[in-house]
């Protein structure tokens, strides 16, 4: 018998899962996002690339440091976090 049958039974039938939408620019992350909507998700993360800027996502990871997950190399934090370009593109996106 399984477990879940012992506890009660089941409690749910299914979970909500999340993924990812990228591209190096707006029009490539508005194409990504509609093929996942398409594909059903209702929760979907948007990053898009800053025309100008060689990152504009990251972490932190110690003082002043942003840690970039795709390629694990440190860049300043004052460029991914405080950059009035990344704010006023985004805004712009939005």
């Amino acid at each position: 018998m399984p477990l879940y049958q012992l506890l009660g039974g089941a409690s749910r039938e299914g979970v909500m899962v999340y993924c990812h939408t990228t591209g190096h620019t707006i029009d490539d992350v508005l194409e990504d996002y509609a093929r996942h909507k398409e594909q059903g998700f209702k929760a979907i993360r948007v990053q898009c690339g800053v025309p100008g800027m060689k990152t504009t996502y990251g972490m932190a990871k110690g003082k002043g440091l942003a840690y970039e997950t795709r390629d694990k190399r440190p860049v300043a934090g004052r460029t991914i976090v405080v950059n009035g370009k990344v704010s006023r593109f985004y805004a712009k996106a939005v």
